[in-house]
């Protein structure tokens, strides 16, 4: 099937997202002066958390993206704060691809917790724009991207 504009994720099968999920730990330097991670570095902890484990589970790494001139943006964060996060701990980021529109834009759905899952501390969004870095201009996710973001149906 060829993607185009009109393409979703139910008319093309790519099969289930793959859930990323890696623990972060919290640092001195995330906390405000109140002891609470600062709202800014939630949105750092959900990206470095898929580059990670994208790189240790998926054999993915930004090197291999910018060989293949393959980048993206972010373009739009949707945060919901639930509860602080206080104090230096580990937390459980878990993300996934909920919306693939078949063009340049897609979706990643997020939840931040404590390790043990029992608290939820944010769920969120972010929008993404699909890149071709050689162009300098938004293009079609890569077919050969699928398989890190979906994982195929057993039939």
């Amino acid at each position: 099937m060829a993607i185009n504009s009109s393409t979703t994720l139910s008319s093309f099968d790519v099969g289930r997202p793959i859930i990323y999920s890696q623990v972060m730990t919290i640092r001195f330097d995330d906390l405000d002066p109140y002891g609470h991670v600062n709202a800014s570095r939630y949105i750092d902890f959900v990206g470095s958390s898929r580059l990670i484990y994208a790189s240790k589970a998926l054999n993915l790494n930004p090197d291999y993206l910018l060989s293949r001139g393959c980048g993206w943006f972010l373009k739009n964060i949707d945060c919901t704060f639930k509860k602080p996060i206080n104090g230096l701990q580990d937390v459980m980021v878990k993300s996934w691809v909920a919306n693939f529109t078949g063009d340049s834009r897609f979706l990643v759905v997020f939840e931040m917790s404590s390790e043990d899952g029992r608290r939820i501390f944010s769920q969120g969004s972010l929008t993404y724009v699909t890149m071709d870095l050689k162009a300098n201009a938004p293009a079609n996710l890569p077919e050969w991207l699928f398989p890190y973001f979906f994982a195929r149906s057993e039939a």
